[in-house]
């Protein structure tokens, strides 16, 4: 409420003006809040939420108070969704068209625990790609049960890293050579090979064997300490292996084999 007094006639007027009401997530996805246009910014609490959903990216806890937001690209985009001024060890995930009935489902596109902020234990996503069209759901979540409180939450398109993810990864052919660059990319994977370290940036190329045979991937030319590890069919969910421990489904790994002080990668693969 506003006060303001009128001198000039002695009058005492008073002005009731509405405040503007912030609007926060819905509570689950049928009541999710509508996101009509990027770039898109709120903040509320979960504290008083109920815990609807949940997801393991890459930790088992139950998860925590959740709330939902709904976005429907009118084209095909790709968005950063980030958590990281949030109070609270937080979590977020996005289902596609419909959101699950059970918890841990694994039917999130994208999903994050730690990439930020305090402790670096907030939630950031970078460069999701969405389908024009289709309904999705973000959920804002907390990383176990006693985890609630206030989050700000920020929503940007932004331009898809190249060969970002296995979905977006770049097909090769052999014999094959070049420079790739990792600077902008996202930490999306991760194994242990042999070292339990948490990952870093990386980036991803697809190759289809046209026969049996064996295979070479050298990396002892590169500038920075790196790690190369191939998965076989399909690759783990995006995001969800930010631990130190990976999801341990690669066909062939390794940490140190060559280049500047041993820290570079190599890999053979024999058929």
């Amino acid at each position: 409420m506003r006060l303001r007094v009128s001198t000039a006639v002695a009058l005492l007027t008073l002005v009731l003006i509405p405040r503007m009401s912030l609007a926060v997530g819905g509570e689950d996805c049928a009541t999710a809040t509508v996101i009509s246009a990027l770039p898109f910014s709120d903040s509320g609490d979960t504290c008083s939420a109920v815990d609807d959903y949940n997801e393991s990216c890459a930790f088992l806890p139950e998860g925590g108070r959740d709330v939902v937001y709904r976005y429907t690209p009118s084209t095909d985009q790709a968005i950063t969704i980030n958590l990281c001024p949030s109070d609270y060890d937080t979590k977020v995930y996005v289902y596609a068209g419909a959101c699950p009935l059970i918890p841990n489902s694994g039917g999130a596109v994208a999903c994050n625990d730690d990439a930020c902020g305090v402790n670096g234990w907030r939630s950031l996503i970078v460069s999701v790609p969405l389908a024009g069209g289709i309904e999705y759901f973000i959920v804002i979540d907390g990383y176990g049960a006693p985890d609630c409180g206030s989050y700000s939450l920020s929503i940007d398109e932004t331009t898809p890293f190249l060969s970002e993810t296995c979905d977006t990864a770049e097909t090769i052919t052999l014999p094959w050579s070049g420079t790739v660059s990792t600077v902008g990319a996202t930490d999306d994977y991760n194994e242990s090979c042999p070292f339990p370290i948490i990952g870093a940036p990386d980036v991803v190329r697809r190759f289809v064997a046209p026969e049996t045979g064996s295979l070479s991937l050298d990396l002892c030319g590169s500038d920075f300490d790196t790690k190369v590890y191939v998965y076989e069919g399909v690759c783990p969910l995006a995001g969800s292996q930010v631990g130190v421990g990976g999801s341990g489904t690669a066909l062939t790994c390794n940490d140190d084999a060559c280049g500047v002080s041993g820290f570079r990668s190599r890999v053979f693969l024999f058929s």
